[in-house]
C-alpha cells in the first residue's frame, strides 16, 4: 500500500475503494466547463451542451429514480451493517468499506447488543442518526434544503442569470449609477471583487458592474468549490453513474 493511500482518511478511503472496483466516468468532470473564455465562445459552449444533454422526451423524477432502482439495486437481497450508537458513523464507514459489502443490495441494519426493534424501526433509527452525526461531525447540511437551483445549474453546465443571485448586494449595484457610486464599491469591495477573479473592477464602468457581479457569484458558489463539487458528483457516478443521470434529465428535477 502506497504511502497516498496510507494517508486517507476512513471516510474517503470508501470513494478510493470504489473509484478502482469501478471505472467511473470521467467525462462528467466536463460538465464543469470551469473556464474563463470570453463570453460569446461560452455561450456557444453552453448552448451545444443544451442541444446534446436535453432529451427530446420529459421523464418524471419519480420514474426516473424507480427505473434507476430497477436497474441497479437486487430485490430480496441485502447486505448486513452492525451498528454501534457510539459510534455510529464511525461503524457504518467501517462496514460499506469492506470488500464483502455490496451496493447493488439494501442495507440490513443491527444495532449492536440491542433487541426489540423489527428491521424497518432499526432502518429508519439509523438513518435518522446517521444524518444527526453527519450534521454535526462534518459541518455540511447547512443553509435551505437541497442545492442552491443557481449552483445545481452550474453544476450540469447551464448559466443561470446570476445578476439578481443576492438581493442585498443586488440592490447596492443597482443604486450604482454615478463615478462617485462605483468609486465607492471599488473602495469597499474591490479588493475582494478582484480576488473572486474579476482584476478589471478597478477599471470598469457603470454598465460593467452587472456582469462582474455574475462572475463574483458564479466564482464564490462554483468555481471556489470546484474540487468539492467534482468529488460529490464522481461519488454519485460510482453508482451507475446517477449523476450524469441526473444532468441527462436536468428539466425534470
Amino acid at each position: 500500500m502506497d504511502a497516498d493511500v496510507e494517508g486517507l482518511h476512513s471516510a474517503q478511503w470508501v470513494f478510493y475503494r470504489r473509484s478502482r472496483l469501478e471505472q467511473l466516468n470521467r467525462d462528467s468532470i466536463n460538465y464543469f466547463l470551469i473556464d474563463y473564455s470570453d463570453e460569446e465562445e461560452e455561450g456557444e459552449a453552453f448552448g451545444a451542451l443544451e442541444s446534446d444533454v436535453f432529451p427530446v422526451e420529459e421523464v418524471d423524477l419519480t420514474v426516473l429514480l424507480s427505473d434507476f432502482k430497477k436497474d441497479f439495486v437486487s430485490d430480496g437481497l441485502v447486505s448486513s451493517i452492525c451498528i454501534r450508537r457510539k459510534k455510529l458513523l464511525e461503524s457504518a464507514i467501517k462496514a460499506i468499506s469492506r470488500v464483502t459489502y455490496c451496493w447493488n443490495h439494501s442495507p440490513y441494519i443491527e444495532f449492536v447488543g440491542e433487541t426489540g426493534m423489527t428491521w424497518e424501526e432499526d432502518h429508519r433509527e439509523f438513518f435518522r442518526l446517521l444524518i444527526i452525526e453527519v450534521q454535526t461531525s462534518m459541518g455540511i447540511f447547512e443553509g435551505k434544503a437541497a442545492l442552491d437551483p443557481s449552483l445545481y445549474q452550474l453544476m450540469c453546465g447551464q448559466e443561470p442569470q446570476l445578476e439578481q443571485f443576492d438581493p442585498d448586494v443586488q440592490s447596492r449595484i443597482l443604486q450604482c449609477k454615478t463615478a462617485e457610486d462605483l468609486s465607492a464599491l471599488q473602495q469597499d469591495l474591490g479588493d475582494w471583487i478582484s480576488e473572486c477573479g474579476v482584476p478589471g473592477i478597478f477599471s470598469a464602468t457603470i454598465g460593467e458592474i452587472p456582469k462582474m457581479y455574475a462572475y463574483v457569484v458564479k466564482h464564490y458558489i462554483f468555481l471556489r468549490t470546484a474540487k468539492m463539487v467534482n468529488q460529490f458528483t464522481e461519488g454519485m457516478n460510482a453508482f451507475g453513474n446517477l449523476w450524469d443521470l441526473l444532468v441527462l434529465n436536468i428539466k425534470t428535477n
